[in-house]
């Protein structure tokens, strides 16, 4: 009995002793953390917006925005098909064009999920613009010939894509005014070509179409009422391009808060307001040309 309670009192001064250590360790730690500069509410939601900024620019530079296999699989489709189309005398059921109408959206939504990151530093102009160049490389590469018809269509969106992404450089370099003038500005263009000037023609449909991407309205008669005279023409081509951006950021706006987790290998949901829907300048461009 006089061993166990000599030995309890024992433990309970042992107990007693370390706890008046902790207490004092815990003393110095809290005048230590008491003295250390404290941060304001707003620089701790400072530190977590860089922290997630840091975190998204990563998804960004690690997200493939669009591949050589993602374009490569539009020009497969076509090659399939190209033997077996028959349009039975319409062009709006015509296989092929449907191809080349997605295939056109799918290239600008990509384009699209850049402006979105661009928009929300998430990704800087340079990195944007390397990005974006890859999608060039991609997009306006030479394509190995298919039937006459086949290689017609496919030159004809390489056209109207490569002012569309024209459009797209002149915004990350934010070389476009405010509200721009379309109608007066598509005048230009129409009348550069007739001059003769395509470089200047191109430049200028380049600068709307970097207007629309960035917001402003441009009207709907502008596009669809082209002259008939002019229809067959370099400027309607790349109109085309620029219509084709306005249909996307008008059909749907899922390309604003896309998930990079997201593979994107469903190619065959891209735009569904488009997704029966003809391209109008591709109708024109069949009809002025005479091809079958």
């Amino acid at each position: 009995m006089k061993w166990e309670y000599a030995s309890g009192g024992y433990l309970r001064k042992i107990r007693n002793i370390t706890g008046k250590r902790k207490k004092q360790k815990n003393k110095e730690k809290a005048k230590g953390i008491i003295s250390m500069p404290r941060k304001t509410k707003k620089q701790l939601l400072a530190e977590r917006a860089e922290q997630a900024k840091a975190a998204a620019q990563k998804r960004t530079t690690e997200y493939e925005f669009y591949s050589q296999a993602r374009w490569d699989n539009w020009i497969g489709q076509i090659r399939e098909i190209d033997p077996a189309r028959d349009a039975g005398g319409n062009e709006e059921d015509d296989p092929v064009a449907a191809v080349i109408v997605n295939m056109e959206d799918d290239v600008i939504l990509a384009c699209l999920k850049i402006v979105a990151r661009f928009d929300k530093e998430a990704v800087s102009r340079e990195k944007a613009l390397e990005i974006f160049n890859k999608i060039r490389d991609i997009v306006l590469a030479p394509v190995e010939e298919i039937s006459d018809y086949a290689d017609f269509m496919i030159c004809s969106v390489q056209d109207s894509l490569s002012c569309s992404l024209a459009a797209f450089e002149v915004y990350f370099n934010h070389d476009y005014e405010e509200n721009m003038d379309f109608r007066e500005l598509i005048e230009e263009a129409f009348e550069a070509e007739e001059d003769g000037d395509l470089d200047l023609a191109f430049g200028i449909i380049a600068v709307a179409g970097a207007g629309v991407i960035a917001g402003q309205v441009i009207d709907e008669d502008i596009l669809a009422g082209i002259p008939e005279e002019r229809q067959d023409t370099a400027v309607a081509v790349w109109l085309d391009g620029i219509d084709s951006i306005v249909a996307a950021m008008v059909g749907s706006d899922s390309y604003k808060n896309f998930d990079e987790d997201d593979d994107g290998s469903d190619w065959s949901s891209v735009c569904p307001s488009r997704l029966f829907l003809f391209s109008f300048s591709v109708v024109k461009i069949i009809n002025a040309s005479g091809n079958p």
